[in-house]
């Protein structure tokens, strides 16, 4: 979360005077596409590990 203020402040403090938001409002957006993607990554991940941990452990027999 810290990494996608980072990048939206300096998106905005590099724009140039009078072009804040035309400068700076794609950079900010890319910065929240890559943010939004690490979150799914992150929530699907957990998701995944919650359902390998809810089987038990295989004893190595087969069935």
């Amino acid at each position: 979360f810290e990494e996608l203020l980072t990048k939206v402040a300096d998106a905005v403090d590099h724009a140039r005077p009078g072009r804040i938001i035309a400068d700076s409002e794609e950079p900010a957006r890319d910065a929240f596409a890559k943010f939004r993607e690490k979150v799914y990554a992150k929530a699907l991940q957990k998701r995944l590990d919650a359902a390998e941990a809810a089987f038990p452990p295989s004893d190595g027999r087969e069935r």
